[in-house]
């Protein structure tokens, strides 16, 4: 398989950009304006210490039906899930963000569909972060690997694997998202 330097990824960027008339240009320029605007919005603006605080509280729920001991304590500085701080990454709201500034401003997709495939997005991510919390303390509590190991490559793993079906469940209620994807990836 050749390889592809930066030098002509950034050479076929340029010619696929001047290739494009002005009209596109400036549609393309707008829906990654609108995609940023949107996504910094719901990241950077709102306080989530209510959502770290039910995401800790499912978690909780989660640990006690596996049999194992879990208590929230609320703090001046965030939500502990026992010994563990449940903060702003821990809730997927970067996910939620991300999948929000490519839906919202997707042209000539009705609002209904725009609104289901939030709704999905916000449900299957939350679902997936308390399964995670979860997941991720009962194998540091059973001493299978330590909290570095599982907290920062286990929770890239999983994290990956819970985006993968989000897409895949994503693209069966909105095809129009996985039909957008694609036609990126062609190009």
């Amino acid at each position: 398989m050749p390889t592809v330097s930066i030098f002509d990824f950034a050479s076929h960027a340029r010619q696929l950009l001047t290739e494009l008339n002005a009209r596109k240009y400036w549609s393309v320029a707008g829906y990654l304006a609108a995609f940023a605007a949107i996504s910094s919005a719901i990241y950077y603006l709102p306080n989530y210490s209510w959502l770290e605080y039910w995401t800790a509280v499912h978690s909780e729920i989660v640990l006690r039906l596996l049999g194992m001991s879990a208590t929230i304590t609320v703090t001046p500085g965030g939500t502990l899930l026992n010994e563990f701080l449940v903060d702003k990454p821990c809730t997927g709201i970067q996910v939620v963000a991300t999948f929000a500034g490519i839906l919202l401003p997707l042209p000539r997709l009705p609002w209904f569909k725009k609104l289901a495939g939030i709704t999905l997005v916000v449900v299957g991510v939350y679902i997936a972060n308390i399964a995670r919390i979860a997941i991720q303390l009962w194998v540091y509590y059973k001493g299978l690997f330590d909290w570095t190991t599982i907290h920062g490559p286990g929770g890239i793993a999983l994290g990956i694997i819970s985006v993968t079906v989000l897409v895949v469940l994503l693209d069966q209620l909105v095809p129009e998202f996985g039909d957008f994807v694609f036609s990126i990836l062609k190009r």
